[in-house]
């Protein structure tokens, strides 16, 4: 993971935080790791985890790089794409 982002991630774990990445600045790869820390957490043990992403469609390949990079499918939350007017 780049320096910049591994920056941004310890700062938004250790945080609440927002973040504007341009495109191809490594949405997935940011969005991954938090989910993955999620997931590795005990049920009982698991804080909120809200990403408010404006991903143009890219939730499903984030969950697939997620699960293809050791992720555990059943362990991961739910990823959605909500439209409020």
């Amino acid at each position: 993971m780049e320096d910049y982002l591994q920056c941004s991630f310890q700062e938004l774990h250790r945080d609440d935080g927002l973040l504007v990445l341009g495109k191809g600045l490594g949405l997935e790869a940011l969005c991954g790791k938090f989910l993955r820390l999620y997931a590795e957490q005990p049920l009982n043990r698991r804080r909120d985890l809200v990403l408010c992403i404006n991903a143009g469609g890219k939730e499903r390949s984030i969950r697939t790089a997620i699960i293809s990079d050791g992720g555990m499918p059943d362990l991961l939350p739910k990823v959605g794409r909500y439209l409020l007017m």
